[in-house]
């Protein structure tokens, strides 16, 4: 059985439209979810520490750094990630202040406040129910 010619055209066309659409759809290699490490790297720059709850299901990612050396305390930045879901949910930024975990789901976290009484100002966030409390010292 010969082909014709018109035939191995049709053939020789229909191999090469299907070798290109293989192509096209070729789905691209996937990436690797960024780690708490690139996460805190790209929110915080370098010299992060990483605390977890003791459940491990989150991290307080913090940074500190006095932005004048007449300040008492350093400087903190820091985040709450929920490791399960790899999302932050929390993040503040403190003018001489300290953060913490109180318990496996509450943070405290104080600063120096502005006001002429120059108050430490003291927060507690509940990562579960999404809480913040305030009160004075």
């Amino acid at each position: 059985m010969t082909l014709s010619l018109h035939c191995w055209k049709f053939l020789l066309v229909g191999l090469l439209m299907l070798g290109c659409q293989r192509n096209l759809f070729r789905q691209a290699e996937p990436t690797a979810a960024p780690t708490l490490e690139d996460v805190a790297r790209s929110v915080l720059g370098e010299g992060y520490q990483i605390v977890t709850n003791t459940t491990e299901d989150f991290a307080l990612v913090y940074a500190t750094k006095k932005l004048k050396p007449r300040d008492v305390f350093p400087s903190v930045e820091f985040f709450i990630y929920d490791l399960e879901k790899a999302t932050i949910t929390f993040k503040r930024s403190l003018p001489q202040g300290t953060v913490e975990w109180l318990s496996q789901d509450v943070v405290g976290y104080r600063y120096l406040s502005g006001t002429v009484e120059r108050q430490r100002e003291r927060y507690t966030y509940n990562v579960r129910t999404k809480q913040q409390d305030q009160t004075h010292e």
